[in-house]
């Protein structure tokens, strides 16, 4: 009976850990710095004239380095059109930042914007 009810609780066990294996519910959480990072690069984007050309709202992905003198170095920008990425490449590149801490450090930032009616 003892190694019927110890097979039983080892069988729940690799069953549940199947489960939670295949279902992960860890979340990234952003530290302080990076969320102030992150916010002072959305409002120099939105400080700009770049996204009065678009006609519809979108979000995209900036992937940039911050170099020793706290400047941005753009690296790519995921998502939104051609023009919208080169746009946000030359009006960011060389900006400096003050909440910039980590210098040669990938940094990827999710600026959403949305058109005025």
């Amino acid at each position: 009976m003892k190694k019927l009810i110890m097979l039983f609780a080892l069988g729940a066990m690799l069953f549940a850990g199947t489960v939670s294996a295949a279902n992960p519910t860890a979340t990234y959480i952003k530290s302080v710095e990076q969320v102030k990072l992150e916010n002072e690069l959305t409002s120099l984007v939105y400080k700009s004239n770049v996204l009065k050309s678009q006609t519809r709202g979108g979000e995209v992905i900036i992937h940039f380095r911050v170099d020793d003198a706290n400047q941005v170095q753009v690296l790519q920008v995921f998502g939104g059109t051609n023009k919208l990425s080169n746009s946000l490449q030359k009006q960011l590149n060389g900006k400096k930042l003050l909440t910039a801490q980590n210098t040669n450090e990938d940094y990827y930032a999710r600026v959403r914007f949305q058109m005025a009616n």
